[in-house]
């Protein structure tokens, strides 16, 4: 016969042996180090091309304004699609820069 209490102590022990051990703390210089190698992407502020998911300078894909096709002004967003300086100022989308 298994007694529940001696289960639920047992749980306990390992829990608050695990607790004790990991002590929640990162050095900040490690967290950099490991932020640092883990970021991927083009950078802070380069939107990538929802077609080619390419940066906006690398992209060749024909440029023309998703929501009236205009090709006067065209810009990639931050959703990857691109859009002319009317539509972007009319849905407050932002650019790159």
């Amino acid at each position: 016969m298994i007694r529940p209490w001696a289960f639920q102590s047992a749980i306990k022990n390992q829990q608050s042996a695990i607790n004790h051990r990991y002590l929640r703390h990162v050095p900040h210089r490690a967290a950099r180090r490991y932020i640092i190698s883990m970021s991927t992407g083009t950078g802070h502020a380069k939107f990538r091309c929802a077609q080619c998911e390419m940066p906006e300078t690398s992209c060749q894909c024909d440029k023309f304004c998703c929501l009236c096709q205009t090709t006067i002004d065209v810009r990639i967003c931050d959703d990857g699609l691109m859009y002319c300086e009317p539509c972007r100022n009319a849905c407050d989308y932002k650019t790159s820069d």
